[in-house]
């Protein structure tokens, strides 16, 4: 089966892009033949490359920072794996192209990532788009969703009632979280099916594509996103100190680091987690990369992505490894020590379950036709 798959796939978001790569290798995996749509609307394309202006501007070369340097050669390792790993359709930035070519699939499928969600938070706004509307009407091909999220939109609005009728359309519902099934559910009447993110179902395929980062000293590496408080940071500090490790941050500077290794590839981004003694971060995807290379973790909860990692967190029985402020108070516990060491067994007959039950999801729905 020809298979058409809409996504956040032009990005510089190592979450975002592996979600997308993870995705198609599943349904690759199962026997289908499996595009990435290259949906590249004006405002993604305008969010995503602003970071590089300062390039355009500036004359003379030696006047750019090493950190904008980095950025440049992250850009430049992200656009190469997308575009050598993933197979791509003509570039596509509106919606009749994407109705001349949604003919040309048996099957469309929308997800994952937050391509759902338009709340304050996102720069994205409401795009139907991302609910299969583009089709011909006559379309006779099937329609799933796959693990797309809401993010923390509280509600569809004035989109509810389109949002609905869309939804009707679909051969079958699947979402990332439990809030934004509620939401579905509560707005538009639909039943979802709540699924694993893509990037959990081809954990074995993670060593086959990661570089391995060799270290002379163990270290705690911390990937966050936006900012890290005082408290958060001091924490950090002395957890590092305590348990004789050096710090690593790969997303973004932080005085407290030993290294800022920044401006690094796909490949060079799973060794850091691979490699770790301990993660500390406060992003999604970075939670779920600590799980699949079985990791001692905590996370940093925050307002804007609050929901799904807690969801996430909770499903797998792994609330103690959520930061608040009875870590902070207990360091100097003997117990305290004891975050070093995590047992993943029972986590993984879990995940094993909803792994199981995720892709066979997309054999139900995918496998007729």
């Amino acid at each position: 089966m020809k298979i058409g798959i809409i996504t956040f796939h032009n990005t510089v978001n190592y979450g975002a892009t592996l979600q997308a790569y993870a995705l198609l290798t599943t349904i690759k995996s199962q026997g289908h033949q499996v595009e990435i749509i290259n949906y590249c609307p004006d405002i993604s394309n305008e969010y995503y490359q602003k970071e590089l202006q300062i390039f355009s501007k500036l004359k003379d070369f030696k006047k750019i920072g090493l950190y904008d340097v980095k950025i440049l050669k992250k850009f430049i390792k992200m656009t190469l794996f997308v575009r050598l790993n993933m197979n791509l359709t003509e570039r596509i930035s509106d919606v009749k192209q994407l109705r001349k070519i949604s003919n040309q699939y048996e099957a469309l499928v929308c997800g994952s990532d937050q391509i759902w969600s338009f709340d304050d938070s996102s720069f994205r706004n409401f795009d139907s788009s991302y609910f299969l509307d583009f089709t011909e009407p006559a379309y006779s091909g099937i329609k799933i969703s796959y693990a797309p999220s809401c993010g923390n939109t509280k509600t569809f609005g004035v989109y509810g009632e389109k949002i609905g009728q869309l939804l009707r359309n679909f051969d079958g519902i699947s979402v990332r979280d439990s809030y934004s099934s509620k939401l579905i559910q509560e707005e538009c009447n639909q039943e979802a099916t709540q699924v694993l993110d893509p990037t959990f179902l081809i954990r074995e395929h993670y060593p086959k594509i990661l570089k391995n980062i060799k270290r002379k000293k163990q270290y705690l590496l911390v990937y966050h996103q936006k900012y890290l408080t005082d408290s958060e940071e001091e924490f950090i500090k002395n957890f590092a100190d305590r348990n004789k490790l050096e710090i690593l941050s790969i997303n973004k500077y932080t005085n407290i680091a030993n290294e800022n290794p920044l401006g690094f590839g796909i490949d060079e981004w799973l060794g850091y987690f691979k490699n770790a003694s301990y993660v500390f971060t406060n992003t999604f995807h970075g939670t779920i990369f600590s799980i699949i290379f079985e990791k001692p973790f905590t996370v940093i909860l925050r307002d804007y992505n609050s929901n799904k990692i807690t969801d996430l967190i909770n499903n797998l029985g792994l609330e103690h490894r959520i930061y608040d402020k009875d870590m902070q108070e207990n360091m100097e516990n003997p117990d305290f020590d004891q975050l070093m060491n995590m047992d993943y067994t029972l986590v993984n007959k879990k995940l094993e379950q909803k792994i199981k039950k995720s892709k066979q999801y997309l054999i139900n729905h995918l496998d007729y036709g």
